[in-house]
C-alpha cells in the first residue's frame, strides 16, 4: 500500500523518544538494526548467488572461497546465516579481527577450534592444528575457517593462511577457508608475491548493491519479520529517496529507515514520505535542518523583491520621460522672462563675432541678457519669439 504526505516538517529533538516507535507502528522489535541478525537476511538474486558460492566451497572442500563487496553490502550477514545453516558435523572458526601477525593468527584459530594455543612458535601451533584437523576428518567432520575483513591482512599473514591450505589428505583438504573482504582484497591478492594463493581460490563472488526494486523488497521483508501489520507504509517517493541516498547498500538503507521511523513517530505519521527520508538523510550526515538564521531573516525583511525593484525602475523611467519636457519648457520660459526684463538688449556673442566686435566683449562683464539670448538660440520657440520682438515695426497705414 502506498500513502502520500506532502508537508516537510522541521527537525525535532529525539533525545527523549527512545525506541518507542515500535509500539506506535505495531512492531515487535526494531526492524532496521545495524547488527547482522541472520533472521533479517533478505536474499536477493545477488545474495542467493553469493550464498551458493559459499555453500559450494564448503560442501566440496575446495580449499579457498572469496566473497568481496563494498562496505555494508551484507557480506558478513550472509556468512553468518550460512554458518547457522551448517549441520552439526561442521566445526567453524570465525576470525573477526585480522589485524594480527602470523603467530597471533594461529593462536586465534586454535582457540576458535577449541585446541591448545599455548605454543609460542608458528611451527608448534601448526602441528597442533594439523593433528586436530586429521582427527576431525577421520571422524567425518568438516572444518571451516572464516576470516572477515580480510582486506586488512598483510601479505605475510595471507601467505601463512596459504600454508594452512597445505594441510590435506590424499583426497580432501582438511581446512576450508573463506575470505570475506572489501574490493581491496582482490587487489591485494593480485600482488606478485601472493599469486600462489590467488591461484588456489576456486570460487569467488563480488556482492553488488541492491537495485531500486530490491530495495523496496528488502524494506518490506524486514518490516514483515519485525511484525509490521499495516500500521506503517513507505511511499513510492520514500523508496526512491532511500535508494538515491543509499545507493542500494543495505547498511545505509537500515540507517535511513530507522531514523525515518523515528521522525515519523514524532510526527504521528503512519506513512513515511520522501521529505521524511530527506530529513533522515540530512540528520544521519550531521547536516543542519535548512532554516533562516536571524541575519538572513532581517535581510529578507529589508531587501525588496525582484518584482518590486523592476516596478520602481519603470516608475522612475516614466517620471523622467514625462517630466523632462515640462522641465525644459520651464527653463526656456525663465530665460525668456530674463531677456524681456533687460533694459537694453546686448547682441549675443555670436552676433558680435559676425560684427567683428567679439574682442570688445569681455566674458567677465557680459550682461545677463546677453547670456539669456545665447540660451534662447538653442530653443526654436524662443528663437522665433526673439526674431519677432527684434524686427522693426512697419509703419502703419492711416485711414
Amino acid at each position: 500500500m502506498v500513502g502520500y504526505l506532502v508537508n516537510n516538517y522541521p527537525a525535532v529533538d529525539y533525545a527523549e523518544e527512545g525506541t518507542m516507535y515500535e509500539a506506535f507502528y505495531g512492531l515487535r522489535e526494531k526492524p532496521f538494526n545495524l547488527t547482522p541478525d541472520p533472521k533479517y537476511l533478505y536474499l536477493s538474486d545477488k545474495h542467493k548467488e553469493a550464498f551458493a558460492h559459499l555453500l559450494f566451497g564448503i560442501k566440496n572442500r575446495s580449499g579457498f572461497v572469496m566473497v568481496s563487496g563494498e562496505i555494508g553490502t551484507g557480506k558478513t550477514t550472509i556468512c553468518r546465516n550460512l554458518l547457522n545453516q551448517l549441520d552439526a558435523e561442521t566445526d567453524v572458526a570465525f576470525v573477526f579481527n585480522p589485524s594480527l601477525n602470523p603467530l597471533e593468527l594461529l593462536k586465534k584459530i586454535n582457540r576458535e577450534f577449541g585446541v591448545s594455543a599455548d605454543a609460542e612458535t608458528v611451527l608448534e601451533l601448526t602441528e597442533i592444528l594439523n593433528a586436530y584437523l586429521l582427527e576431525a576428518a577421520a571422524a567425518g567432520r568438516n572444518c571451516v575457517l572464516v576470516i572477515d575483513e580480510a582486506q586488512n591482512l598483510t601479505p605475510q599473514v595471507l601467505e601463512q593462511i596459504r600454508l594452512l591450505s597445505n594441510l590435506e589428505t590424499e583426497k580432501d583438504k582438511l581446512l576450508q577457508i573463506i575470505l570475506i573482504g572489501q574490493p581491496e582484497l582482490a587487489e591485494k591478492l593480485a600482488l606478485k608475491e601472493l599469486r600462489q594463493l590467488n591461484q588456489r581460490i576456486t570460487a569467488r563472488y563480488h556482492l553488488k548493491p541492491l537495485n531500486e526494486q530490491e530495495t523496496l523488497q528488502y524494506i518490506a521483508y524486514r518490516l514483515h519479520v519485525a511484525g509490521g501489520r499495516k500500521k506503517v507504509h513507505f511511499s513510492k517517493q520514500a523508496i526512491h529517496a532511500i535508494y538515491k541516498h543509499s545507493g542500494g547498500t543495505p547498511r545505509v538503507i537500515n540507517a535511513l529507515c530507522d531514523r525515518a521511523l523515528l521522525i515519523g513517530y514524532t510526527k504521528e505519521a503512519h506513512v513515511i514520505t520522501g521529505p521524511i527520508i530527506k530529513q533522515a538523510a540530512r540528520e544521519i550526515r550531521g547536516e543542519k535542518t535548512p532554516g533562516k538564521t536571524p541575519w538572513k531573516q532581517a535581510a529578507c525583511r529589508w531587501i525588496p523583491s525582484p518584482a518590486l525593484v523592476v516596478a520602481a525602475v519603470l516608475v522612475l523611467a516614466l517620471a523622467r520621460f514625462f517630466a523632462f519636457p515640462l522641465e525644459q519648457a520651464a527653463r526656456e520660459l525663465g530665460v525668456f522672462n530674463r531677456f524681456l526684463a533687460s533694459d537694453s538688449p546686448f547682441p549675443t556673442e555670436s552676433a558680435a563675432r559676425q560684427a567683428g566686435t567679439a574682442d570688445a566683449i569681455s566674458p567677465d562683464i557680459r550682461n545677463p541678457a546677453c547670456e539669456a539670448a545665447d540660451l534662447l538660440v538653442d530653443s526654436a520657440l524662443a528663437r522665433r519669439l526673439v526674431d519677432r520682438l527684434s524686427a522693426p515695426e512697419k509703419p502703419g497705414v492711416e485711414t
